[in-house]
């Protein structure tokens, strides 16, 4: 893994030739709320909604934006034809994960694909600018809208991304430390120092939300393994990210039956998928959990740096369960 900075932005590039295309993510640490992103991302609102004191949990006015700066980056980079000729860019995703927010897309394996992409997604992250796309998310949500409250957020989200937003990429491309600068040089002058005008108050008025599901707290790298494990043995069931690590689709006494057998297969699963893979198994690890939105970019880097043996993960995946 080669890396650089510049001011508030934050870049690196982990090279493999292991796997068949790259992945590039940008991520900063917010407040979201993950059941609110899940429905804005589906479409559906949440079965609580039905009830007299509908659901509206904190977070969800955060979630609204950053959910609203994700649908401006997919349209400029794939929201037709004409615009993927343009960025070579794939499917365009977002995810919530650990405090942290982040889109994630696959590109043509080049230095100035990856570069350009990078510019047309950092060119659109201006909180702000994004109220009439808020106004939707908080319909669909059932829920009116307030612009003092929506100046609240995205000059918090101002504040987090001038401090620090990450870029990765990771997958098969050639690039080198003279590369990586002169990409940060360009990107550096894309993403302008943020603000946000106007009146402002705290959102309040929340509701929390009634619906049942099992919560797995799990941080850093070790949420993303697990996450692997899980949809490797649990294949019926819906898993996702969540702020404390994970959420699965199912009562917890139910998953408190499943947690010994669960905790068994680990070692073998290690083995098998991580233990044999002798080259660039951190590289294609990171690969796999940021295309898959399994990991934020910030966490991903964690693990590339860390490189924790085989027996560190299985210990760190075992000790969630």
């Amino acid at each position: 893994m080669i890396e650089a900075k510049k001011n508030n932005l934050h870049l690196f590039v982990s090279p493999t030739s292991k796997v068949g295309s790259v992945v590039v993510s940008i991520g900063f640490e917010t407040d979201c709320n993950a059941g609110i992103l899940r429905n804005l991302k589906s479409g559906c609102c949440c079965n609580c909604q039905q009830d007299e004191k509908k659901c509206f949990p904190k977070g969800a006015e955060c979630t609204s934006v950053c959910f609203s700066l994700y649908k401006l980056v997919q349209t400029k980079l794939a929201g037709s034809p004409l615009d993927v000729f343009k960025s070579k860019v794939g499917n365009v995703c977002c995810n919530f994960s650990q405090g942290v927010f982040y889109v994630f897309w696959d590109v043509q394996g080049t230095v100035s694909a990856v570069r350009k992409s990078l510019g047309m997604a950092l060119s659109c992250i201006q909180p702000s600018k994004v109220y009439s796309i808020y106004q939707d998310c908080m319909r669909m949500l059932n829920h009116h809208s307030d612009r003092n409250a929506f100046n609240f957020v995205a000059d918090e989200l101002c504040k987090s991304i001038n401090s620090k937003l990450v870029c990765a990429v990771v997958g098969k491309i050639k690039a080198d430390n003279d590369k990586l600068n002169a990409m940060l040089d360009v990107l550096s002058k894309k993403l302008p120092k943020l603000d946000c005008d106007g009146k402002k108050e705290k959102p309040s008025g929340h509701v929390e939300c009634a619906s049942e599901h099992c919560s797995i707290k799990c941080s850093g790298w070790s949420s993303g393994i697990l996450k692997d494990y899980l949809n490797f043995k649990l294949k019926g069931i819906n898993i996702s990210t969540n702020e404390h690590g994970l959420c699965l689709n199912m009562k917890d006494a139910r998953f408190e039956t499943m947690k010994s057998k669960l905790k068994e297969g680990v070692s073998d699963f290690m083995s098998a998928k991580f233990g044999k893979v002798k080259t660039d198994l951190y590289p294609i690890l990171s690969y796999l959990l940021l295309s898959s939105g399994s990991l934020d970019p910030i966490h991903v880097q964690k693990l590339l740096k860390d490189k924790p043996s085989v027996s560190e993960m299985e210990k760190a995946v075992t000790k969630c369960l």
